[in-house]
């Protein structure tokens, strides 16, 4: 994780719960404090469902909570999901936030995948060839798909921090 940068999910288990482990993981073995690093997003009155991962509270319930998660995330990274992810993909279309799907992961990513495929220079205005958003479909090493989702998303992050 660069510094300066953040992970945050919706503290639930599945994908959010490994992502966080593995972060946390990454940065004690590098020495590296984790607070402020991995946070959870979670409604009012809720904890994470797992305590590596640092609360932070926005809205009564889970449409809140993905709104206000995607209005907040400068990228939405997509692993594979169901009606949820499904949900989170067309929040972030609808507020702009650039969208990196690991459809190679299947589900929701998948379909997200090819729906962006057929329209990668609108959806990324260059910044992502379509090489590269090719081989989020491929397989691969999960370290080498991981330092691939990584630099896309510090790509645009960097390209799109003023919207």
């Amino acid at each position: 994780m660069r510094q300066g940068y953040a992970l945050i999910t919706g503290g639930r288990q599945g994908v959010g719960y490994f992502v966080s482990l593995g972060a946390h993981r990454f940065l004690t073995s590098q020495g590296w404090p984790t607070q402020g690093r991995i946070l959870a997003l979670v409604p009012i009155n809720e904890q994470p469902d797992y305590d590596f991962a640092e609360p932070m509270y926005f809205g009564r319930g889970r449409s809140e909570r993905r709104r206000q998660m995607l209005r907040q995330a400068p990228v939405f990274l997509m692993i594979c999901g169901r009606s949820g992810t499904t949900h989170e993909y067309e929040i972030a279309c609808r507020y702009g936030t650039p969208v990196i799907p690991l459809g190679i992961t299947g589900g929701a990513a998948r379909v997200a995948w090819s729906e962006i495929l057929s329209r990668l220079h609108e959806a990324y205005q260059g910044r992502i060839s379509l090489q590269e958003f090719q081989r989020l479909n491929e397989a691969m090493e999960p370290e080498e798909l991981a330092r691939l989702a990584i630099e896309l998303a510090v790509r645009l992050t960097m390209a799109w921090s003023g919207r």
